[in-house]
């Protein structure tokens, strides 16, 4: 039985899918895409996860 590693993005806490976000911030910290932009962007988030969590960036 193998364990699998959890990245979990820096912004918003959640677990980001590596097969789909493979985005890094200029720290090289994990995050998922629409968080980083998000931030890049002063704008809240609007990725599904951070909604159904109530989380803002």
């Amino acid at each position: 039985m193998t364990d699998r590693i959890r990245f979990l993005c820096a912004l918003c806490g959640k677990p980001v899918d590596l097969t789909i976000d493979l985005e890094g911030d200029e720290t090289g910290e994990t995050v998922h895409q629409e968080c980083y932009f998000d931030r890049l962007t002063g704008a809240e988030t609007s990725h599904s996860c951070c909604l159904n969590a109530g989380h803002t960036i």
